[in-house]
């Protein structure tokens, strides 16, 4: 069974994070946590993130939470 965290957006949020994730002027790391926040929110599993923008699951699960706690202040 896999790890599960998912990041629930409104319509803006991944609108916004779709801009960030495409634009050549972000920092990449910036880019790759937009796109894993994205994947959450599509229903990825997060051992299935890891394996596709190629990082350990231990940092997907770092760029969720750090999303979630973001997202509640």
């Amino acid at each position: 069974m896999g790890s599960f965290r998912y990041i629930e957006l409104s319509s803006e949020e991944d609108e916004r994070l779709r801009a960030i994730e495409q634009s050549p002027h972000q920092n990449k790391k910036v880019r790759l946590r937009s796109q894993m926040v994205r994947l959450s929110h599509q229903r990825w599993e997060m051992g299935r993130i890891a394996a596709y923008v190629g990082c350990h699951l231990q940092t997907v699960g770092a760029a969720l939470r750090r999303c979630s706690l973001c997202k509640i202040s």
